[in-house]
Order: C-alpha cells, then structure tokens, then sequence
C-alpha cells in the first residue's frame, strides 16, 4: 500500500482520546464518541479534558472486584465490578490480559543487547528507526535507502499527518520545534502506522522493587496480528538507546548506528512543504509611494501617462511611460510651454 492510500485510509478513522480506541467514521461508535467529546468541550478545554482522562486512568485501580464475578465475567479492576467477557469492555480485558503474558516480566543486563543512539535530541525516532532495520531487509512505507535525516523527517511528516485532524495540541508542538522529542503517544502513532509493537524498558525503575511495577511498557499497534513483529527500546533519562534479546533471532545486517543529524525549523517547513502538508508562504511587498508635489506634470500632453509601478522601486518615484514616440519639435514645444509659464506668470496676461 502506498503512503498516500495509508494517509486516506488513516484519515477515515478518528482515535478516541477517552479509550484510545479507532473509531471509523460515518459509524454509530464514531457519532457516540463525537457526541460526548463536544458535551465535555463545554466544560473543559482540550488539555483540561484530557488532563482529566490522565488522571482518571492513573487512579489506583481495585485489587478485586467488590463481588465474586460469575464464570462468564471478568473483573473491571478500574471499576471494581464485573463485566461480561463477550462485552466490548470484557474483551478490552482480556486483551490486555493477554497483552501482560507477552511482555518480559525481569530484566537481567547480560540477557540483552544495549545500542547506544545519537544524543541529538532525535534519539527516539533514530531507535525507531534501527529496530525497524533489525526485525525486517525492507518496508514499503520506508525507504531504507534516503539518508537518516530525510527519513527522520519523514517519520515527523507521519505524526504532523495524524495529528493535523487529530490533537493540535500535538500537532504545533512538533510543527513549531524541529527537536522536539518522541514520547509515548507519538510511539503509539508511529506502532499503529507501520503495524508493529514496541517494548519499552525504563532503566530508571531498576532500583524500585514491587509487584505491581511494570520495568516493560508495551505498545502494540490496535489492528495486532497473531506472529506479531516487535522492537525494544531502552530509556534511560531524556534518551532512547535500541535494545534486544540476545536469544532471539534479530537481524543485524550491516546495520550502523547513525550519525547525529542537526534539523532546522526551517528544514522542517521546506520538508512539510514539499509533501504538501503545508503550503508555500509568499510574501509579495507593497508598492510605496511618496506624497509629492506633481503639478509639474499636470499639463504634459495626454499621450504621456503615470503609470504606479508593479514592484518596490527604492526611490518610491512614478514611472512615466508614452503611449508614442514624441518628435523634437514636440518635445521643444512642451519645453517652451513650461518656462514661458515659469518666467511669465498667468497674472500678468
């Protein structure tokens, strides 16, 4: 599928900021969702909304349900009541039920791989970018053989694209900061784009201990396939590195680690031009003209007009142009008509 048919078959969806889920347009759940996001956006601003949803969705969550749930429900620990299985919510339950049995549940360092990326403020879409590479010779929404930076740029193009009808909040973040750095909610962009998922390790719980703290976060795209293709990432504090298990069989072909790039504001908006996403600024200058004195070609002859001139011209002076060329004797006579009116004013005839 080419990128432009992946655009518009993206566009035809819309992401659920409450659930996260994809809602198609045009459907009941889409009209549902629309429906309650413009009742909350009475109250709320966008960020206040989903400020809210955050919190909502970090609350300390119920250990058990307040009732034994019967063989065909599951428990709803955000709830603590039970739901039936074969419900939209039960099913969101176990699937990431399931979702928890994938994910490395221990990290020992001899274990793993750690690749260190550039710290140039790109450092995520760089990690992204080479796990890619390990899992997979060739993607058809990624050329492989453009040089890091356009592909860097190109991966910003993808996120402005979903976000532009999505999250403005988002959306001029990355637009208005070429460095601005990948977070979670770009990853899970980017998961759902090429149809892959991430794990992600925070090296900064290593010294926490409990059962109830997850060192792996999983991102998975929503459409997951059953032999799904994943890549690792190690975060550390204001970086991404690439990481993967040395038992499995990742591919490493030829694969460099890349050079830091620097990316301009201005190399951002060249690119977004180029793929049409925005659109060329022009400026044109108004012409400036100064307040004069032009009595003193009042009474040239009526073949000769002033004509206001069609760019900035430094001296800010009209432009005379004639409509035929005048003949010496004409020229003479316009001459002589001027000084007699110089020397001999009207007054005196």
């Amino acid at each position: 599928m080419s990128l432009k048919k992946s655009f518009k078959k993206d566009n035809e969806f819309q992401i659920d900021i409450y659930t996260g889920e994809k809602h198609k347009k045009g459907t009941k759940r889409y009209d549902n969702y629309r429906k309650k996001l413009e009742k909350d956006l009475k109250n709320y601003s966008l960020n206040e909304l989903k400020e809210k949803i955050y919190q909502k969705k970090n609350t300390k969550p119920f250990k058990e349900c307040l009732r034994p749930c019967k063989e065909n429900e599951i428990c709803n620990t955000k709830t603590g009541r039970c739901v039936m299985k074969d419900s939209t919510t039960g099913k969101g339950i176990l699937r990431k039920i399931e979702d928890l049995k994938k994910v490395p549940s221990q990290y020992n360092k001899e274990d793993w791989e750690i690749i260190s990326m550039p710290g140039d403020n790109h450092c995520g879409y760089h990690a992204f970018l080479y796990g890619i590479r390990t899992i997979m010779e060739k993607h058809p929404k990624l050329d492989f053989k453009q040089d890091i930076k356009a592909l860097i740029l190109n991966l910003k193009y993808i996120l402005l694209r979903h976000y532009k009808d999505n999250d403005e909040v988002n959306y001029n973040k990355i637009l208005n900061d070429s460095n601005c750095w990948l977070d979670d909610t770009d990853l899970q962009v980017l998961v759902n784009f090429f149809g892959i998922c991430i794990y992600i390790y925070d090296s900064r719980l290593e010294n926490l201990e409990g059962d109830d703290i997850k060192k792996f976060t999983r991102i998975a795209p929503l459409q997951e396939k059953k032999n799904q293709k994943c890549i690792y990432m190690y975060q550390t504090i204001n970086h991404f590195d690439v990481m993967f298990p040395k038992g499995e069989n990742i591919k490493l072909f030829d694969i460099k680690v890349n050079e830091s790039q620097l990316i301009t504001d201005n190399d951002l908006k060249e690119y977004m031009i180029e793929k049409g996403l925005l659109e060329q600024e022009i400026f044109i200058e108004e012409p400036i003209y100064e307040d004069e004195d032009t009595d003193d070609i009042e009474d040239i002859d009526e073949d000769i007009e002033v004509q206001k001139p069609l760019y900035h011209i430094s001296k800010n002076k009209p432009i005379l142009s004639k409509k035929k060329v005048l003949s010496d004797s004409e020229i003479q006579s316009i001459v002589r008509s001027k000084i007699s009116r110089s020397d001999f004013p009207q007054w005196l005839s």
